[in-house]
């Protein structure tokens, strides 16, 4: 097993490596077999979502985000105790949890920000939204913030498309 991050606890049967760049980050996840995460009231885990891309089935502790954004590509666990009969179970089914691991794309993310933000200011515009106020600057601030996501939606078309 293997932490990498930094971490206040000296590990004993833990190989510790410290934060890594992103490419570098990626490429061990990619030599790895199974993600664990044991974070708590974490709405929307960014290590976890790059196990997950890396094509990594994962085990996380059941809060915050984990249990959706693991869904049916990996387990959940409630105490410690579960994690080894859960690892197990991935093991034996293991293709079938790859198989299953439904984590959308970047391009996907921005189009459902962008989404949401146009359906928010929408209803604003149109009086279905109360706000206490809605000035010039507000208005701004959400084109702005659609025009980005947009933006980032090609963006990340034209990055997908690269070879």
């Amino acid at each position: 097993m293997v932490f990498i991050g930094n971490s206040p606890v000296v590990f004993n049967n833990i190989r510790h490596i410290y934060p890594l760049k992103s490419e570098e980050l990626t490429k061990y996840l990619k030599k790895s077999d199974i993600f664990i995460t044991a974070s708590q009231k974490d709405p929307c885990s960014n290590s976890l979502i790059e196990a997950l891309h890396c094509g990594l089935p994962a085990v996380g502790f059941r809060d915050g985000g984990h249990p959706q954004i693991i869904g049916k590509g990996g387990e959940t666990f409630t105490r410690g105790e579960e994690i080894l009969t859960l690892l197990e179970k991935i093991i034996k089914n293991y293709h079938q949890y790859q198989a299953n691991i439904a984590v959308p794309s970047i391009e996907e993310v921005g189009e459902q920000y962008y989404d949401f933000m146009t359906e928010v200011y929408n209803k604003v515009q149109s009086g279905r939204q109360k706000n206490k106020s809605f000035g010039l600057m507000d208005y701004i601030t959400v084109q702005t913030q659609l025009c980005y996501l947009k933006l980032c939606g090609f963006i990340g078309r034209l990055l997908i498309k690269q070879p």
